[in-house]
Formats: structure tokens, sequence, C-alpha cells
């Protein structure tokens, strides 16, 4: 009885924890670009000075709107936006943005199949020229769904992982929580699975494994066939 009355309650803890989930605090920033040249400024909308911070109070009076600047000068932007991002990456030639939408919560339910349609429906990331969107993708145009987990799920949902990027090859590269990686070519739009792909470390890993399978194959029979050499004959 005691050990159901604490299986309950480890449940109901878990449960707990999971409904508690708290947003973390979106805040206006600024973000230089890879090269040092021009500044992303992202400020959030109807942010109220006793919830902002003096780094953001700072900002907020030295740019009016979002949007990409010269590193010294905020008074000619290149492009302006009118929207927010938390997770946006500004590319060095001063044309291209991508925005990412990094959701880091959303409860989803405990069928799959439903949570698996929500999460194909979501807004994965959008491509930006000069402050106007020109490509826009979702999760499911992006990802495998079969490899998010029920684990990942059933809990606070969020499908992005982190990303890098090649502004010399315009490419972000993308990974999801399920583990797949993508690469976007922000100037065509050209979207390549990378983790489907086995590259020269896959295929070390690979050869490994296989040397160490049949490797074990020959111990193995080496040794069954010495004790058998060694049995007694009856």
């Amino acid at each position: 009885m005691r050990r159901i009355i604490l299986s309950a309650i480890l449940v109901l803890l878990g449960s707990a924890l999971a409904l508690a989930y708290t947003e973390p605090r979106s805040k206006s920033y600024s973000k230089p670009t890879a090269d040092g040249r021009f500044l992303l400024v992202m400020l959030l909308p109807d942010q109220e000075d006793k919830y902002a911070s003096d780094e953001e109070k700072a900002l907020r009076k030295k740019y009016v709107r979002s949007g990409l600047y010269p590193k010294d000068d905020p008074t000619a932007p290149l492009w302006t936006v009118n929207w927010y991002g938390r997770t946006v990456h500004a590319s060095t030639n001063g044309i291209h943005a991508v925005h990412i939408n990094d959701v880091r919560g959303i409860w989803l339910g405990g069928d799959r199949r439903e949570a698996l349609a929500r999460v194909a429906a979501m807004h994965a990331l959008t491509v930006y020229e000069k402050g106007q969107p020109v490509r826009q993708f979702t999760v499911r145009e992006l990802y495998d769904l079969d490899r998010f987990t029920d684990d990942q799920l059933n809990t606070w949902f969020g499908w992005y992982a982190d990303h890098d990027a090649d502004d010399t090859a315009e490419t972000i590269r993308i990974r999801a929580r399920s583990g797949e990686t993508v690469a976007i070519n922000y100037r065509t739009g050209e979207v390549t699975k990378e983790s489907r792909l086995i590259g020269a470390a896959g295929l070390s890993v690979l050869g490994i494994g296989v040397v160490v399978v049949v490797l074990g194959g020959v111990i193995f029979f080496g040794v069954a066939a010495l004790l058998l050499r060694r049995a007694p004959v009856k």
C-alpha cells in the first residue's frame, strides 16, 4: 500500500512540475552581425519602463524601431521591421535576416496524432530581404515529424534547439529537438536535410563500429574453437 501511495505522489509531483512551466521573459536587445559592421536591434513592443532594465531603456531611447543599423549610426537604418523576435540572425550582407520562431513552451496534450498535427502547422521561420518577408516555412516543411518522441510531445513543447550560420555561403543551419538538422540558403530558399547525409565523421564512426563487430566475432569464435579443442572426448 505504501508503495502505491508513494508512486501516486511521484506521478502527481511530476504532473505539477510539468504544468508549472514559466515562459522566460522577453526583452529588448541588440546584436552585432558576425563582421561587426551592422547592429540588429529588436525592441519589445509596448514594453513598460518599470519592467525594462537600464540597458533596455537606453536601447529604446537610442533606437526608434526594430531593424538593422550601421554600427555607429542609429539614425540611418538599412531596413526596419514592425515585429519582434527573440531569435533572429541578420546576415553580414546587410540584406537578409532569418527570424526563427523558437516557441519555448506549448502544451500539446496527450494524443500523439493531434499533437503532431499542431506541430506540423507551427510557423518555424521566415526569411526577410531588406525587412520584407520573402519565404516562410512550417515545421512540417523542414523536419520529419515522426522523429519527435512521445516524451518531447507530452510536455511543454518546443521544436527549436539551436542554430549556426555561414554568411559566406549565405546559409543558416537549424537543429530541431528531434535531432534533425536542416540547412537553408537564405538567398535562394533551398533547403537541405543534413541529418540524412552521412559525412566523413559519420563514416568514421560507422567504420569503427564495423571493425568492433568484426573483431568481437573473431574473438568469440576463436575462444569457442579453443574450448572445443580442450573439451574431453567421451
